[in-house]
């Protein structure tokens, strides 16, 4: 079974890899902002280059602090540059857009040039910073060979994240070997991650950070596995926070469970002693050192913003159509399981129907998992209350943010509960079979998987990239 386990690994690393080929450059989710924005810190040794609030851009007060380097001016190398790759690569066909004119950054306006540096609005720099450090030491030349090395840094998180998605696995289910890898198979070849995995984004540092903490969360749950590692959640929380503003529920999720987990760690070996406590301290100090020097608290604010207005607004939350959550959810649940490029191009119809009824089956082998087939407080029920709690946080804080009526959710929304749903989809797949015909039909699910994601580079990704046409 070792075997089977590294040609996986090696499977899905092939396939990160050819999916940063096939996606032409700039096609991932604000792709060349992110890139833009990495070789400016890979510029200069100062890790801050955002501006003030410029309300002419936006006059709504939320949307007002905005990204706004101007030191792009100073470099006009590094844009000018970025639109020959784009150029090169037909981005502007490609997203039905106009290309820039003029095409030289000192003579852009400043709100034109915005629209092409200006990466999230309150996504801290932490990610940008740290990505720019092997350009440094590198020395590559190109803006072309530095943007590929930067995807294979995105490939080689994507291999974290499904690593660290089949130990957490391998938690729920010690003794066996399919699920795990199923779990595993499910995330590395779900279309969806490969298209943003494959992509330069602070999305997939969500996603490793979120995968870490479910993962830290579920050992300190485990009574075979001392309870050392208690505050490790909290920490790995706290840097995803740092990342960008989609990290936050990751952090939120931490300090929930943070109790639940000092019980169960109570339980099983004792007391907390002063140095668990020294150690919170210390995470905490290096977490305001951090955000201090690497980030802003832009994203808090936000955050903090969006939940008095919510909060002041029950109606526009609670009070509305079922409908428009209904809305919502298939919107997600579409973007979830395929949404490609900039113009958003689907699967058709049966697909989705194929995909609903694998989640229907999932969550009603679930809900048996929770209610039948588990023993109160067994590790099997601490581990899948933490897989839920992670998705549930992580869900729901996007309709928070967002609110239910908004058409513009998309599954990086949510990237930081993919794990979780990798895990409890596995599981409720597994409940739904007998345990006689378990392995089979994880096999055959894995399988299904692989399958999926050939079908969308052959059929979809190619034609949409390069033949000019989407086959339905």
């Amino acid at each position: 079974m070792r075997r089977t386990i590294v040609l996986f690994f090696i499977l899905a690393t092939i396939k990160g890899i050819l999916f940063a080929i096939i996606i032409p450059l700039g096609q991932g989710p604000d792709e060349p902002a992110h890139i833009a924005h990495i070789l400016l810190y890979a510029r200069q040794a100062h890790a801050q280059i955002v501006g003030l609030h410029d309300p002419s851009i936006d006059p709504r007060p939320l949307w007002s602090p905005m990204f706004w380097p101007a030191t792009f001016y100073e470099k006009p190398d590094i844009l000018e540059n970025i639109f020959k790759v784009l150029q090169a690569s037909r981005f502007w066909e490609l997203v039905e857009a106009p290309p820039p004119y003029p095409a030289a950054a000192r003579d852009m306006a400043r709100s034109n040039l915005i629209q092409y540096i200006a990466p999230r609005r309150y996504t801290t720099p932490l990610y940008f910073y740290a990505a720019s450090l092997p350009l440094r030491w590198l020395k590559i030349d190109t803006i072309f060979a530095q943007w590929w090395f930067l995807r294979m840094l995105s490939v080689g998180l994507a291999l974290g994240i499904i690593g660290l998605t089949y130990a957490t696995a391998k938690l729920f289910w010690p003794e066996e070997t399919w699920p795990p890898l199923a779990a595993a198979a499910f995330l590395a070849f779900l279309p969806q991650f490969s298209f943003l995995s494959s992509a330069v984004s602070p999305d997939n540092l969500v996603a490793f950070l979120s995968s870490a903490t479910l993962y830290a969360a579920c050992r300190v749950g485990s009574v075979v596995k001392r309870g050392k590692e208690v505050w490790v959640p909290v920490a790995t929380g706290l840097i995803c926070a740092a990342v960008k503003e989609q990290g936050i529920p990751v952090l939120l999720f931490s300090l929930l469970v943070l109790p639940l987990l000092l019980r169960w760690r109570h339980q099983n070996h004792g007391r907390l002693n002063n140095k668990s406590v020294f150690v919170l301290f210390g995470i905490a100090s290096v977490f305001v050192i951090t955000l201090y020097f690497l980030g802003e608290p832009r994203a808090f604010e936000r955050a903090m913003t969006l939940l008095r207005e919510r909060v002041s607004n029950m109606a526009s939350l609670f009070f509305v159509s079922p409908l428009v959550y209904v809305r919502f959810f298939l919107i997600a649940f579409v973007s979830f399981w395929f949404s490609y490029g900039w113009a958003v191009y689907k699967m058709p119809l049966g697909w989705y129907v194929i995909f609903a009824a694998i989640s229907l089956l999932a969550a009603i082998g679930v809900a048996r998992a929770v209610v039948v087939g588990r023993k109160r407080n067994s590790p099997e029920t601490r581990y899948t209350g933490l897989a839920i709690a992670m998705f549930v946080i992580c869900f729901f804080s996007v309709i928070l943010v967002l609110g239910p009526g908004d058409d513009g959710v998309q599954a990086r929304h949510f990237i930081a509960a993919f794990p979780a749903i990798a895990i409890l989809v596995t599981m409720g797949l597994s409940e739904m079979t007998s345990e006689a015909y378990r392995e089979v039909s994880l096999r055959g699910f894995t399988i299904f998987m692989l399958f999926v994601n050939a079908i969308t580079v052959t059929k979809y990704l190619i034609p949409l990239f390069y033949l000019g046409r989407v086959h339905s």
